[in-house]
This record gives C-alpha cells, structure tokens and sequence, in this order.
C-alpha cells in the first residue's frame, strides 16, 4: 500500500501496487512528486520493512539524503537560514535519531540503496538489476525518468520500457517513477 495519508488512492487500487508492475507518478513542475517520493520511500521503509533502492536523477546522494531526513524530522533543512541555528541543528540528538531510524534497518543494514550516478547511463539497467540481485530490492523509485530518456530514440525509449516489463515480471518487484 501507499503511506495512509493516501488513503484514497489505496482505495482506487484495491489497496495498493501489486508486485509485478510499473508505476508512473505524472504532474506539472513543482507539484510535489518527489515529496510523494519520499513520503513512499519513508513508509516502505519504516513501516512495511522494503527493501528499497532509489535511482536519483535529480538530487546527488547528500541533497536527497537532507530532503528525505527533512521529511522525516518535519523541519526542511534547506530553509534553515542561519548557519549556526542549521549546524545545531542537524547535531542535534532529534536529528541523530532520525537519521538512524531513518538510515538504518534494525540489523544496522541500509534502509534502502540510493543510485546517484547522473549521467552514466549505460550502465543504468545494470546497477538497478544489481539492487534486486545483491541486495534484495523488490521496490525500485526512480526519480526523473525524463532524464533517463533525455537524448534517446524513440526505439531506445522503447527498449528501455520493455526492459522494465520484463524486469519487473521476472523479479516480482515494483517500479515507480516520477
């Protein structure tokens, strides 16, 4: 299922995403589609135990990491003006002990696997294959996949959706992009 406060979409699919499909979150600019990411990603995470590897087109590794530890500590770091206020922030105990609930699994393992690599490509399919294989991911988010399709054919868009069919029916795992 999606986090309870989207209730009504759970509702709509019968109480969530079956194993087995894709997923494409549309909407203009600005609306809060990656926001709606983190939200899935904390709950999946926190709440459902998933396995979750995240393909991060938009953000580096460090600016994801503050969005989804804003979400979760309900304080927006970036806001933060005041460089003292935001170093004591952020070394605060609260802080400290989000970021390890929201970090870490109880047995110390990674909460979920960020791919940031934006830019290399061709090795894409590879790396979220590997998430799967390796690590165990039945959920994988990918935020954009315009970016992904940014330069490519038609026919390589093509072949790039038929490889996501195919993976998620031989895995039995979810893919949901932005």
């Amino acid at each position: 299922p999606f986090p309870p406060e989207f209730n009504k979409l759970n509702e709509a699919l019968a109480g969530g995403i079956p194993y087995g499909f894709i997923v494409n979150i549309l909407a203009g600019s600005g609306v809060g589609k990656s926001s709606f990411l983190n939200q899935v990603t904390t709950y999946y995470t926190r709440v459902c135990n998933e396995r979750v590897g995240i393909v991060s087109l938009e953000a580096d590794a460090g600016a994801y990491g503050e969005n989804l530890l804003s979400y979760y500590a309900k304080r927006k770091v970036s806001l933060i003006k005041d460089k003292q206020e935001k170093i004591e922030f952020l070394k605060s105990e609260y802080v400290r002990e989000c970021a390890n609930e929201l970090f870490k699994r109880e047995d110390g393992t990674p909460s979920f696997y960020l791919l940031g690599d934006r830019g290399d490509f061709d090795k894409l399919q590879e790396k979220i294959e590997e998430l799967i294989i390796s690590f165990g991911v039945r959920v994988i988010l990918i935020d954009v996949i315009s970016d992904v399709f940014a330069g490519m054919t038609i026919d390589q868009v093509d072949k790039w959706m038929a490889w996501e069919k195919n993976l998620v029916k031989r895995f039995n795992c979810i893919i949901i992009q932005v």
